[in-house]
C-alpha cells in the first residue's frame, strides 16, 4: 500500500481528501504546515506528497526546497495542490503536477496519484489554469519575528442555522444541496465579523499590533474562502481567494502593508460583503457567469507577465498587449471586465485612449486600472485622467494587483446588475 503525505492548513481540505484517499487504497499521513510535512518526511516512507503552497511556518516552497537538498526526498513525486499555483512549479525537481484546488475533486486527485505512482506523468503540467511563462518561484514566507497570540474572535461568524458538522474546533457546512444556501444564509454575518477585523487593522497603533491583526484576519478570510469553495460559491470563493493571497503575503512580510494596500484590502471586504449580500438576495446558483476578463495594455513584458500569472493565479482570465490598435481590435471583438493601462504608451496618449473606450457603448463605465512607473507624480501628469480610474505603481505588488482587480470586476457586474434592475 502507497503511503502519501497531504499537506494542507486547511482541516476541511484534509478531511475530505484522507477519506477519498483511504477509499482509493491508499494510506494517508497528514500534515498541517510545511515544518509537520519535513518531520514526517524524516520519520516516515512517503511514496508522493500532495503539497499546497500557502501554509503558516513553512511554505510549500520551503517544503520543496528542503526536499530537493535531501538525497533520500529528492527523488519523492509531488502533486501541488492549491489555489495560488505558481507555473514555475514545473522547474523545480519532484513536482510531477500542479492542480487548482477550486477546479480538483477526489476522484481527479486519486488518478493523478495512481498515473503519477505508475510512472504515467513525467512533466509537469497545470491543471485548472493557462499556463504563463515565469521563471520565479514563488517565495519562501519568512516566519514572524515572535508567535504573537490571536485576539478574541469576533462574534457572528456562523449562524446558528447553518448545516454543519464539527471537525476539532472549526464547523464546517455539510456537503449536499443545502450546503450552498446554508452557507449564504451565514456568509453576511461571516462578512460582518471579516469587516470588522479588517476595519480593526487599518485602526493598529504600531508593528506588533498590525501583525497580529493581520494574522487575525487571514484566518478568518481563509476558513471563508474555503468554506465558500467546498459549497460551491464560486464567485465568493474567488474574490475571498484573492483576499487571502494577499493577507497570507503580509503576513509573511508585514512591512508591505502600507496605507495603499490596506486600502486595497478594505475595498475588497466591501465588495465582497456586497457581493454575499447579492447573490443571498437572488439565489445565483454556481458558476452562473465565466470568470471576469481583463485586458492589460502596456509595453513593459515583464510587468505584464507578472500581471498575467497572478490574475490567472486568482482565476481572473488576462490578455495581454502592447499595441494600442490592436487593442481596439481586442476590445470590439471581446467583452472586459477590467481594463489595465499603461497612460505613457504611445502612440495615443492615456485621454486619447480613454475617449475612444469611453465612446463605446460596452465600456462606457468599465474600470480602468492605471499602471503608472513609480515616482510620477499622477496629480501633475496629462497622460493619466483620474477623474474614473484606479492607480497602482510599478513595481507592481502582485497580490495587491490582482486582488484589486479582482474586486474592480465584481464591483463592475454587481453595478451591471442593479442598473438593469433598476
Amino acid at each position: 500500500m502507497s503511503t502519501i503525505l497531504l499537506v494542507d492548513d486547511d482541516p476541511v481540505v484534509r478531511r475530505i481528501y484522507e477519506k477519498s484517499l483511504a477509499k482509493c487504497g491508499f494510506e494517508t499521513a497528514l500534515a498541517e504546515d510545511g515544518l509537520a510535512a519535513i518531520r514526517i518526511l524524516r520519520t516516515r516512507k512517503i511514496d508522493l506528497v500532495v503539497l499546497d503552497l500557502m501554509m503558516p511556518k513553512l511554505s510549500g516552497a520551503d517544503v520543496m526546497k528542503f526536499t530537493s537538498t535531501q538525497a533520500d526526498l529528492a527523488k519523492v513525486p509531488v502533486v501541488v495542490l492549491s489555489n495560488v499555483i505558481m507555473e514555475a512549479a514545473s522547474a523545480v525537481p519532484g513536482v510531477r503536477r500542479a492542480l487548482l484546488k477550486a477546479a480538483c475533486s477526489p476522484s481527479v486527485l486519486a488518478g493523478v496519484i495512481r498515473q503519477t505512482l505508475a510512472g504515467g506523468i513525467q512533466d509537469s503540467t497545470v491543471q485548472g489554469t493557462k499556463p504563463v511563462a515565469i521563471e520565479e518561484l514563488p517565495k519562501a514566507a519568512s516566519p514572524l519575528r515572535q508567535e504573537l497570540p490571536l485576539e478574541d474572535n469576533p462574534p457572528g461568524l456562523l449562524v446558528p442555522n447553518w448545516p454543519r458538522t464539527t471537525l476539532g474546533k472549526c464547523a464546517v457546512p455539510k456537503a449536499g444541496g443545502e450546503a450552498s444556501r446554508g452557507f449564504l444564509d451565514a456568509a453576511a454575518a461571516a462578512c460582518a465579523a471579516i469587516s470588522a477585523l479588517g476595519h480593526d487593522l487599518i485602526q493598529a497603533a504600531g508593528p506588533a499590533q498590525r501583525e497580529v491583526r493581520l494574522r487575525n484576519l487571514h484566518h478568518r478570510v481563509h476558513f471563508f474562502a474555503a468554506t465558500a469553495r467546498r459549497t460551491g460559491s464560486k464567485e465568493i470563493s474567488m474574490l475571498a481567494g484573492a483576499l487571502e493571497a494577499l493577507l497570507f503575503e503580509l503576513t509573511a512580510k508585514p512591512s508591505r502593508a502600507r496605507s495603499s494596500v490596506l486600502t486595497t484590502v478594505s475595498a475588497a471586504i466591501g465588495v465582497l460583503s456586497r457581493l454575499v449580500a447579492k447573490q443571498a438576495c437572488c439565489q445565483a446558483g454556481p458558476g452562473s457567469r465565466p470568470p471576469p476578463q481583463v485586458l492589460i495594455l502596456d509595453d513593459d513584458s515583464v510587468v505584464s507577465r507578472l500581471a498575467v500569472a497572478a490574475l490567472h493565479r486568482v482565476q481572473v482570465e488576462a490578455t495581454w498587449t502592447h499595441d494600442q490598435v490592436d487593442a481596439m481590435h481586442l476590445l470590439v471583438d471581446e467583452h472586459y471586465d477590467v481594463i489595465l493601462l499603461d497612460p505613457g504608451l504611445g502612440p495615443l496618449s492615456g485621454p486619447d485612449v480613454v475617449r475612444l473606450l469611453r465612446a463605446m457603448p460596452r465600456y462606457g463605465r468599465t474600470p480602468l486600472l492605471y499602471l503608472a512607473r513609480k515616482g510620477q507624480d499622477a496629480a501633475d501628469d496629462p497622460n493619466i485622467p483620474r477623474q474614473d480610474a484606479e492607480l497602482i505603481l510599478k513595481p507592481i505588488f502582485p497580490e495587491e494587483l490582482a486582488l484589486k482587480v479582482a474586486a474592480l470586476a465584481h464591483q463592475h457586474r454587481i453595478d451591471q446588475a442593479e442598473s438593469l434592475y433598476s
